[in-house]
């Protein structure tokens, strides 16, 4: 006879079925978005609204950017 789980398997989830990885996956994003950051500069694109959806998670539909170099010293 097969059992089923009442706790279904949902990566990186939470509690004791969470993602060994998500604390360095957290720390390698914020050293790439830093790294993005101190060399580009993003704007919003002029006359463009970011809408939210609700799905699991509150997320924006769209976030267009723009992005520069920074202005040299």
């Amino acid at each position: 006879m097969i059992t089923t789980s009442h706790r279904p398997y949902v990566p990186f989830a939470l509690g004791n079925r969470r993602c060994i990885g998500d604390h360095f996956a957290m720390t390698e994003m914020l050293v790439v978005l830093r790294a993005v950051v101190s060399r580009w500069r993003p704007r919003p694109v002029a006359g463009r609204r970011v809408r939210p959806v609700a799905h699991a998670l509150i997320r924006p539909n769209a976030l267009p950017m723009r992005v520069s170099p920074w202005p040299a010293d």
